[in-house]
């Protein structure tokens, strides 16, 4: 019969460890750090339109800002939310969601990456917000669109 040697009982319980505590399920967007542990948080902002101005003007803020939309969706339930995918310059993914609220205003986040790039997220929100100070686009079928 066989007798376990020390150094096989060590390797032996830090397997047991590795396959208990490595493999278990943590958020993926809390970020510690030597300043303390901080949750990244997306931007937003509050403008004044409806939904389907913001629906309409997120392409336009992509454009303007040279990103790649990836997918934009949205949803009528309750309330209209509108949610897009967009590739940052950096090849981050961002996603911004936007959801109408009353007296025509939207509540819009960013969050780019796993951790967050607020200065990037504040870069889209202005040219959001300058976007929508624009006259809107004429709405025509087929996807046409007439260039700026």
């Amino acid at each position: 019969m066989k007798t376990f040697l020390p150094w096989q009982a060590i390797v032996l319980l830090l397997a047991v460890t590795l396959a208990l505590y490595g493999c278990s399920s943590s958020d993926s967007r809390h970020v510690s750090s030597a300043n303390g542990d901080g949750v990244a948080k997306p931007s937003e902002a509050v403008f004044p339109a409806n939904a389907d101005r913001l629906a309409a003007d997120i392409p336009r803020t992509l454009r303007r800002l040279h990103w790649g939309r990836l997918r934009i969706e949205v949803e009528t339930s309750s309330s209209v939310i509108v949610r897009a995918w967009a590739l940052v310059p950096n090849g981050q993914t961002a996603v911004i969601t936007g959801r109408g609220e009353e007296n025509d205003r939207v509540h819009v986040t960013i969050g780019i990456g796993h951790f967050g790039n607020h200065d990037v997220e504040r870069s889209f929100l202005d040219a959001l917000r300058q976007t929508m100070a624009d006259k809107p686009l004429p709405k025509r079928g087929w996807g046409f669109e007439l260039c700026e």
